[in-house]
């Protein structure tokens, strides 16, 4: 963002304040004068509208940070959700593919029903190393969050 964004609040606040000094607030400004001299009711006037100005600003910035807060959140929930999917995904893989080598290992079947298995064990191990794809993939996501995070 660029700084005049940044503190455009402040910077129409002083501009608002400068504008009751010089006139434009002036029934505020007999207001303050009649309970406090010259000059201090124009100064007084600038000051409040002033910190409206800077009460408004500084609640921005605070919505703003609760925002992109709630957003890192939000990232890393999902992120997480998906890391716990394949976690789930390549776990049942997992299973598959020892199942199909204990019953290649156990010799009760014929060749061909050895090769189906083998084949099965092959297929799961290759869904196996997708899985770890998916996992790393979303962890370098949040890290990356994380390091959007932390500037």
């Amino acid at each position: 963002m660029s700084p005049i964004r940044d503190y455009g609040w402040l910077l129409a606040g002083v501009a608002a304040a400068s504008l009751s000094w010089l006139g434009i607030g002036s029934a505020a400004r007999r207001g303050l004068q009649s309970i406090v001299p010259l000059p201090w009711g124009a100064i007084g006037t600038g000051l409040l509208v002033f910190a409206a100005f800077t009460a408004l600003h500084f609640r921005l910035q605070l919505l703003r940070a609760l925002q992109a807060q709630r957003d890192h959140l939000e990232h890393s929930a999902a992120a997480s959700r998906l890391i716990r999917s394949a976690s789930a995904d390549g776990r049942r893989w997992l299973r598959v593919v020892q199942e199909n080598l204990e019953l290649v290992a156990g010799g009760s079947q014929a060749a061909r029903e050895n090769q189906l298995y083998l084949g099965g064990a092959r297929a799961n191990a290759d869904k196996l190393e997708q899985a770890f794809d998916r996992i790393e993939g979303n962890q370098r996501r949040l890290d990356e969050l994380d390091g959007a995070g932390d500037r």
